[in-house]
């Protein structure tokens, strides 16, 4: 993978090979009903969404402990676009890393055409909420030691304006570079 100095992701190389990997990994049977929902997730958009979460968070200019500065993302994707406004607030300098505080802001909007039997449906979602970061970078890198994210959005996903389904998701996502 290679980013830009701000942590965008550039490109991801060798993303077919991991995925003929997985997907070559799974039985005859099941490959065929999930080889289209793991190319979405692990796909090049999906996988650069994903890891830009967690590095395009660097400001424009340094900063000294305790300065914040705002990051905003869009995620473009058709399962789900996302727009994240971010507060980062440098919290402390250790001695070979940066801790990084972020609380963003979630608003996902969209609507699709589904296929319900022998008929399609328009789905709208509209979804809003909060997600709060600890991010520890490693200094001489720049790359991420460890990472915790709490997210928790809500809101309404409505099917032909005929049936409402209220959904609230809390997640916490962890990651380690070990």
């Amino acid at each position: 993978m290679q980013r830009l100095r701000k942590g965008q992701v550039k490109e991801i190389s060798k993303l077919g090979e991991i995925l003929a990997d997985v997907i070559g990994s799974m039985p005859e049977d099941k490959y065929g009903q999930a080889k289209g929902q793991i190319e979405q997730m692990l796909g090049e958009g999906a996988l650069k969404n994903n890891f830009e979460m967690l590095t395009a968070i660097f400001p424009e200019k340094e900063v000294a402990k305790g300065e914040k500065w705002e990051m905003e993302m869009k995620q473009e994707s058709e399962e789900m676009p996302m727009n994240l406004k971010t507060t980062y607030e440098l919290k402390k300098i250790g001695k070979d890393f940066y801790e990084i505080m972020g609380n963003s802001t979630i608003k996902m909007n969209m609507e699709n055409e589904i296929s319900m039997g022998e008929e399609d449906a328009i789905m709208t979602v509209n979804m809003e909420g909060n997600m709060a970061s600890n991010i520890q970078i490693d200094k001489s890198t720049g790359w991420v030691n460890k990472a915790t994210m709490n997210q928790e959005i809500s809101g309404k996903i409505d099917i032909n304006s005929m049936m409402e389904i209220p959904m609230t998701m809390k997640s916490t996502i962890e990651i380690t570079k070990e």
